[in-house]
């Protein structure tokens, strides 16, 4: 029976991304709620240029391969792409943390992408720097602690896989008055963000909010399918939970096997 459930959950998914698919390029485009969030990373960046100080900036530390959690580092590229962007129209320096080094050609390529889409290519490598550390966890959030302190920085934002270490840099952060932008998907850790950010993604907010940004069509109508699949697992929850009320112990057995 679990096989069979499996297997029907699997064509209703594949039936619905086809569809996503095929409306996708008839032009259909749902509509999404933009999180808080995602103005306030524009805030943080005016922020930092009013005061003359740099932003400074975090993928995380999975980096692009054959971790789980790389997808998060390529989530969070459209958001690093809208932050240089700002920063580059607006003179203001830049500089990007890196924990695994394998993230550093995409990021040096979003930086350039971004500044030369802003009409200012020079300043990659002058206004926006990348920065390696390491790739130790806690070595990486020591290093990315330090330098912030260093250049004073007036923003401090972060999108990626982060663990618990978020809070030696987070801290570090709220110590130096820097107005702070994270987001992260673990469930585990997103319990630290309300103490030390002024603004952050909740969860799958912070993937919808990089398509959202890049204005990606395509990533915008899946996470609304991936949406219309959450309220129909919740709508059968209910049912289930409804009919093992009304046709007792029997049902609960079947629905456990």
């Amino acid at each position: 029976m679990a096989n069979n459930i499996t297997l029907i959950t699997l064509l209703i998914c594949f039936i619905g991304g086809l569809l996503v698919w095929l409306y996708t390029k008839r032009g259909f485009v749902a509509v999404l709620r933009e999180p808080a969030a995602v103005q306030a990373i524009s805030i943080g960046v005016q922020r930092a240029t009013e005061m003359g100080r740099p932003v400074i900036y975090s993928p995380g530390r999975a980096g692009v391969g054959l971790s789980s959690a790389s997808f998060q580092t390529i989530a969070s590229l459209p958001i690093l792409s809208h932050i240089s962007k700002l920063c580059a129209e607006q003179g203001t320096n830049l500089h990007v943390g890196v924990c695994n080094a394998t993230s550093i050609p995409y990021l040096e390529e979003t930086l350039r992408l971004a500044c030369i889409e802003a009409g200012k290519p020079e300043a990659v490598g002058t206004k926006q720097q990348i920065f390696y550390f390491s790739d130790n966890t806690l070595v990486f959030a020591a290093s990315y602690a330090g330098h912030m302190h260093r250049i004073n920085a007036a923003t401090n934002m972060w999108f990626g896989d982060t663990g618990a270490e978020c809070l030696l840099y987070a801290e570090s952060g709220v110590r130096i008055g820097a107005f702070q932008v994270a987001g992260i998907i673990e469930a585990l850790n997103i319990c630290w963000l309300p103490c030390v950010c002024d603004y952050f993604f909740l969860g799958e907010e912070f993937l919808t909010a990089g398509a959202l940004i890049s204005k990606n069509t395509e990533a915008i109508n899946f996470f609304y399918l991936e949406d219309l699949v959450k309220l129909a697992s919740v709508i059968v929850l209910i049912v289930g939970i409804i009919a093992q009320v009304a046709l007792g112990q029997p049902f609960a057995k079947w629905l456990m096997s």
